[in-house]
């Protein structure tokens, strides 16, 4: 009986950690919109879904409503209050995948709107377009000197790699040749 236990721990531990690191996987691969999701979905209305968009790329964080504003931190955890009022509430805050959803601006503190009927693209000529953003994907890239020092640092550890397989090929040729030396053989 005390065998079966044990085998039964162990399944429940093994299939535990499978699913662990699929949901670790998963968080990674969505950059954290699982994790803050289930933080958001788990607090029954309280907190809301901030999509942030910085500079660079868009990130999840959760947020919550105090007196009129919305507060949530951003990646360097610094907190953020943003004002809104009541009569604004409706048109910001989206429902997405059951829980409500508010989009941000990383740097300036504002709200985004996203009704797309709005945007319209105008004097665009596509072939232009597309060429110029084929030459901004496709052009050099510059090393930078942190790239350069490592690059030598590269070279000069491969070096002293050779120089140490040398000199361990002469060592084994004295080491040949003092045995025969002996008479050891």
């Amino acid at each position: 009986m005390n065998e079966v236990l044990v085998q039964l721990i162990q399944y429940i531990v093994s299939y535990v950690g499978v699913a662990v690191l699929i949901f670790l996987v998963l968080n990674f691969l969505t950059k954290g919109f699982i994790g803050t999701y289930l933080r958001v979905k788990g607090s029954k209305g309280r907190r809301c879904l901030t999509i942030v968009h910085s500079a660079t790329d868009i990130y999840y964080r959760a947020g919550i409503w105090k007196e009129n504003f919305y507060i949530f931190k951003d990646r360097s955890k610094d907190e953020k209050n943003l004002p809104i009022a009541d009569v604004e509430f409706k048109t910001f805050v989206k429902y997405t995948l059951g829980v409500p959803c508010i989009e941000c601006d990383e740097v300036g503190n504002k709200l985004i709107n996203t009704d797309f009927n709005i945007v319209q693209m105008v004097n665009v000529d596509p072939a232009r377009l597309n060429s110029l953003i084929m030459r901004i994907k496709n052009r050099p890239v510059e090393m930078g000197s942190k790239e350069v020092i490592i690059w030598g640092i590269r070279l000069i550890t491969l070096a002293v790699v050779f120089i140490c397989l040398i000199k361990l090929v002469g060592i084994e040729k004295l080491l040949t040749t003092l045995k025969n030396v002996s008479g050891n053989i």
